[in-house]
């Protein structure tokens, strides 16, 4: 966030931030929008409304869709929300059937991730060993006359961005200390991956709730898959 602060000094700092988020914290991503906001000129209160519509599209169709179509539609968010509608009613006909890979590897991330979230203090959980990771994935693939080679990459990319390590043994190992807010943004970001998010316009992502007499902020995710609703208590970072 500093270097970005220095990069855009005369974009607030909301924007930069909500920026950053939206863009699940790609550097490149967010200076792309930040400097397509710079370089537009656009008006505050205009940014506060191209960053509503990155918001609601941006896991829906490509950013760059949405800033050529602002720009097509004048900065007019009206104009600029129709169209993006329609630009995603016709992706999502394309794009409602997703391959069997995706789901396989959804599947193992989310239950690597979860048991991260649900259980950071059972370091049964921290340990997943690799030739059992193997088989299933192989298991998995047989049963859809698929090859799991690239995928058996793929997945052992995604242990080490969540913070596995490869020991000398082959097997992988997480840190004992969860790093919750990694794991959660790890965790949404496959969530997302979910035709529901690809189809339905307004999924929120914060809720408020009462706990102890007092309303507190929560990040919110919904796993349909699996029939659950995720939080993380923005406050303390506390996982529910």
């Amino acid at each position: 966030m500093e270097q970005l602060q220095q990069y855009f000094s005369n974009i607030q700092e909301e924007i930069l931030l909500r920026a950053w988020t939206c863009c699940n914290e790609n550097l490149a991503e967010t200076k792309a929008i930040l400097r397509f906001i710079a370089e537009n000129n656009t008006p505050i209160e205009k940014q506060d409304q191209l960053m509503q519509l990155l918001e609601v599209f941006g896991n829906r169709i490509k950013k760059k869709l949405i800033l050529e179509t602002w720009i097509k539609c004048n900065k007019i968010y009206g104009d600029t929300l129709l169209k993006l509608n329609e630009a995603c009613s016709t992706d999502n006909i394309e794009k409602s059937e997703e391959t069997n890979e995706l789901k396989i590897l959804r599947e193992m991330c989310l239950h690597v991730l979860w048991n991260l979230l649900n259980y950071p203090k059972k370091m049964k959980y921290h340990q997943i060993d690799n030739q059992a990771l193997n088989i299933r994935l192989k298991n998995k693939y047989k049963q859809m006359n698929m090859n799991e080679n690239s995928s058996l990459i793929q997945m052992q990319n995604n242990l080490q961005e969540f913070g596995f390590k490869k020991g000398k043994d082959g097997n992988w190992y997480y840190p004992d200390q969860v790093q919750l807010l990694s794991v959660w943004k790890h965790y949404k970001k496959w969530i997302n991956t979910q035709t529901i998010y690809k189809t339905t316009l307004f999924v929120p992502k914060t809720i408020w709730m009462l706990n102890d007499k007092i309303w507190r902020e929560y990040g919110i995710v919904f796993d349909y898959e699996h029939r659950r609703i995720v939080l993380l208590g923005t406050e303390n970072k506390e996982f529910q």
